[in-house]
């Protein structure tokens, strides 16, 4: 006499994507972007354009007398190029000036920076070279 074993098997109905992993429940998921507690990330954020006092500053390393060039941007105007030769509305322009002349400002202060410091660097070297000859030969005749 043979009986016909069945087997049953249990499961339980979840939501699947197509490759057939199922899905979290809503419980798990993190929150919506947007929400107090999770705010949306920048990907607009501006990033500071590249401006000629940037690049004086860098290269005013090599040769110093570019960090005089670039403290002169401090005392220059950013003027607006018309209307007809760019295609920008004057407001866009002036954001975009307001936001070059920041920049141009900041690398312009650092040119001014570098500068003094090279300035009292060599300054202090002098004067210790020049105190110490005076010192070294102070007493002798």
């Amino acid at each position: 006499m043979s009986t016909a074993a069945t087997t049953t098997t249990t499961t339980t109905t979840r939501a699947t994507d197509p490759v057939g992993v199922p899905n979290p429940s809503s419980e798990t998921l993190p929150p919506a972007y947007g929400t107090p507690e999770c705010p949306a990330p920048a990907y607009e954020e501006m990033q500071e354009p590249p401006t000629m006092a940037k690049y004086l500053f860098k290269f005013g390393f090599m040769f110093p007398p570019f960090w005089i060039i670039g403290i002169m941007i401090f005392f220059t105007r950013m003027e607006p190029t018309p209307e007809s030769e760019c295609g920008k509305t004057a407001a866009e322009q002036a954001d975009e000036i307001a936001l070059l002349r920041k920049a141009e400002l900041k690398w312009s202060k650092r040119c001014a920076y570098a500068l003094l410091s090279l300035i009292a660097l060599v300054g202090l070297i002098v004067l210790i070279c020049f105190g110490a000859k005076v010192g070294a030969f102070k007493h002798r005749s």
